[in-house]
């Protein structure tokens, strides 16, 4: 019986020692899978982290986004309108440009006429004088003469040719 308790004792103390190393390899299994589950909380916790500090950047990012959404649609309202006041002065100054050009048209119509109004004059002027026209009685027949032929060539803007001239200034 003493073997058969002695073989009793040592099977116990084989299944002690198993179970202690065992124990040990759990434990040394546990703390390596605590370990690397600490590991991992903290990859979390700074990922975490990093998803935070994202998230936030990702929002001031969006508002800047809208505010620069705002800013270009102001632009393009203002720009718009510049479209359209450059279109109104653009028919302003065509609406100008056809009074310019009415205006200096008038003003060649307008030496045309004093052209013509002074070639009138002028052979008015040799007419009355061939009829023998006389002076007002305050002032002198030649002097009379001089004075309207001065008068047509200041109005013409050239020099009376001889034959144009009263027959006594020539």
């Amino acid at each position: 019986m003493r073997s058969h308790h002695n073989a009793v004792a040592e099977m116990d103390r084989r299944h002690l020692d198993e179970k202690t190393e065992m124990a040990e390899r759990h434990r040394s299994e546990l703390d390596q899978t605590s370990a690397r589950a600490a590991r991992a909380e903290g990859e979390l916790a700074a990922r975490s982290q990093e998803l935070g500090e994202l998230s936030r950047r990702v929002l001031r990012i969006e508002g800047e986004l809208d505010t620069a959404r705002a800013d270009l649609r102001d632009r393009e309202v203002k720009v718009a309108q510049a479209r359209d006041r450059t279109a109104e002065l653009e028919t302003k100054l065509a609406d100008f440009e056809d009074q310019i050009l009415r205006a200096y048209q008038k003003l060649r119509n307008d030496d045309k006429i004093v052209d013509k109004a002074k070639r009138a004059l002028a052979v008015a002027l040799t007419l009355l004088d061939d009829r023998g026209v006389a002076a007002p009685a305050w002032q002198p027949r030649h002097a009379l003469r001089k004075r309207d032929s001065e008068a047509v060539a200041s109005l013409s803007g050239f020099q009376l040719d001889s034959h144009v001239l009263p027959r006594t200034q020539r």
